[in-house]
């Protein structure tokens, strides 16, 4: 069992959210690395018609990173569904693609977790 950080990720933090549940943990972050490229690319291209749906998937964001224990970027989709919130596209814009490039950056970690944990033991 691997809970040590990763870049963006502190999997200590995940763990004890599922009360040490390893099973649970990995679950979850399968399901996060299967579904989050879908939810990336919902938030691309962001308009003030599809504003509602960017603040709905950057919540959605913002709480499966807090779930990895990824702080820094759980931090940055608050302030980009604040934004979304407020009708401030001027934020977003100015903001949305390093955020979306810490996700998938997030992705990329997570799945070399998982590949870590997944490993037979020998």
């Amino acid at each position: 069992m691997s809970t040590n950080k990763t870049n963006q990720m502190n999997m200590e933090t995940g763990l004890a959210m599922y009360g040490g549940d390893m099973e649970t943990l990995i679950t979850v972050v399968e399901s996060f690395v299967s579904e989050t490229p879908a939810k990336l690319d919902k938030i691309r291209l962001v308009t003030q018609e599809n504003l509602q749906d960017y603040f709905y998937t950057v919540h959605g964001l913002k709480n499966a990173s807090a779930t990895l224990g990824a702080d820094e970027v759980s931090r940055k989709a608050k302030k980009l569904e604040n934004a979304a919130r407020e009708g401030e596209l001027s934020v977003i814009f100015a903001e949305n693609s390093d955020f979306i490039k810490d996700i998938e950056t997030l992705v990329k970690d997570a799945k070399g977790w998982l590949d870590t944990e997944k490993k037979p033991v020998v």
